[in-house]
């Protein structure tokens, strides 16, 4: 949904697998990707610090983690 620019979908897609796994940064970045194009600022600045917090388990996850350090700025 992210990629097809369907955010109200993208936004429920990863609040629902951000419940299932909230130690996951490739979710936790994505969901606060899809609140910051919605407008959602804060919600947005908060998970980006959440995710930025999260402890990498793959070389994929550090990825995500650098990406979400910069947006947390």
């Amino acid at each position: 949904y992210l990629g097809l620019n369907r955010m109200e979908e993208a936004r429920e897609s990863f609040e629902q697998a951000m419940e299932m796994r909230p130690d996951k940064v490739k979710t936790v970045y994505n969901l606060a990707l899809v609140y910051e194009k919605l407008g959602l600022q804060e919600k947005a600045k908060r998970l980006y610090g959440r995710a930025s917090q999260l402890k990498p388990q793959t070389a994929e996850d550090e990825m995500w983690l650098q990406k979400a350090r910069e947006k947390a700025k």
